[in-house]
């Protein structure tokens, strides 16, 4: 089986790059803040311009929701856990062709795999009573209440998901 190249990058050498380009974006928004911040403090002390100082808090309250969005983003990316437990669904309702968010064509003959947060290229073994097989994280999802984990076709019939449809699994990233 040959997965598309866009989810053969390293998932490290992914979030490592991603992660060097938030910090940069966090911190560039909290310095536009507080020097947004900064210069409505001594507008108001000189109170020459009554419009000037409205501008500028304007400017700092967009820059501090700027940098209170780009944080959130960060904690929420780097919050999912390693080894995880929960309801698994599959996908394959003919939806083979169509783009995941990763970019990369729907296979649902590959062993790819939908996650909320893991990075797109993260290789997990999922495991259900005896049954395990790897996948790789390529797509957004499940979004329904309770699940943690969607499957291609391919893996769910390797972990019997196929009659039920859900199950409960174990998976974790392999390194």
């Amino acid at each position: 089986m040959k997965l598309e190249p866009q989810i053969l990058r390293h998932p490290l050498d992914q979030a490592m790059f991603g992660m060097a380009a938030i910090k940069l974006l966090v911190a560039l928004a909290i310095v536009i803040a507080m020097l947004s911040l900064f210069a409505v403090i001594a507008e108001a002390r000189r109170r020459r311009s009554a419009s000037a100082a409205g501008w500028l808090a304007g400017a700092a309250i967009v820059a501090a929701i700027v940098a209170a969005v780009l944080v959130g983003s960060v904690t929420a990316a780097f919050a999912c856990d390693r080894r995880f437990a929960g309801l698994a669904s599959y996908y394959s309702n003919g939806e083979s062709g169509d783009r995941t968010a990763s970019g990369a064509r729907f296979n649902d003959a590959l062993p790819t795999a939908a996650h909320r947060c893991l990075p797109f290229g993260t290789k997990l073994r999922v495991t259900r009573g005896s049954h395990s097989v790897v996948v790789t994280v390529n797509d957004r999802g499940p979004f329904v209440r309770g699940r943690v984990l969607d499957l291609a076709r391919a893996p769910a019939a390797q972990l019997g998901l196929i009659g039920p449809g859900v199950a409960q699994v174990v998976a974790e990233v392999v390194d």
